[in-house]
């Protein structure tokens, strides 16, 4: 599978922050046996932003954003992506109630910037952000994902700890079929098996494999239904 990444935000090209965000991402996604092929930086513009979306929907299965999802009128990304995926934005009453809370907490009340923070697109999967006020948001568009996170790193690095890259989301997505399980097989080697995922591969079941340093354990994903502990 490939994966593209986009970092938003005229920061990081005047080089102001340093992006540690495609970083993470980048061994997250690796680890799980996800081929990255680009890691794009882009401005809060939006035609920039569309193009760019754009572009790496035609050449990957799977395209990260992170950025310009911000309360300022400068973030532009919700805006950008609720175009492409031609979703509309409406008010989710479920992070509002999150937000109004989250600020109680705080001692903040309700701005006008907080509560558009709960305009969200309408055919997209919302990803709880519990570090911040801007959702995570889950695009799907045939059998390829698009997933967009804050760009503050202690956000992102939660959302993709905790909604991204556990096992039963991300089944789905490294083979890139929609409908997927997987199969753990502790201290069995790769070769072992080699054979038998063969057999498979002649079979036209789709399979993909992902390997954890330090745990000698082996993930293999395949069609529901197909699947079995090689044996």
């Amino acid at each position: 599978m490939k994966a593209i990444i986009i970092t938003i935000g005229d920061e990081i090209l005047m080089g102001q922050i340093l992006d540690t965000n495609s970083q993470y991402i980048a061994r997250s996604l690796t680890d799980m046996g996800v081929e990255i092929t680009e890691i794009l930086s882009i401005p809060d513009k939006r035609d920039e932003i569309y193009e760019t979306v754009e572009y790496a929907m035609s050449e990957a299965d799977l395209i990260i954003v992170t950025g310009g999802l911000g309360p300022t009128k400068d973030d532009v990304t919700k805006k950008v992506l609720a175009e492409y995926f031609g979703s509309q934005l409406k008010m989710n009453e479920e992070v509002f109630a999150r937000l109004e809370e989250m600020l109680k907490r705080r001692g903040l009340t309700m701005n006008e910037g907080n509560r558009s923070q709960a305009l969200l697109p309408d055919n997209c999967r919302i990803l709880r952000n519990d570090k911040g006020t801007a959702s995570g948001m889950w695009f799907e568009k045939g059998w390829k994902s698009l997933i967009s996170l804050p760009g503050v790193p202690f956000e992102m690095e939660h959302l993709i700890d905790t909604s991204v890259m556990p096992e039963k989301e991300v089944s789905a997505f490294t083979i890139g079929i929609p409908d997927a399980e997987s199969i753990r097989c502790p201290r069995i080697p790769i070769g072992t098996n080699a054979g038998k995922l063969g057999r498979c591969l002649k079979r036209g079941i789709e399979i993909g494999l992902s390997s954890f340093s330090g745990t000698g354990e082996i993930t293999y994903y395949g069609e529901r239904g197909k699947c079995k502990t090689p044996g």
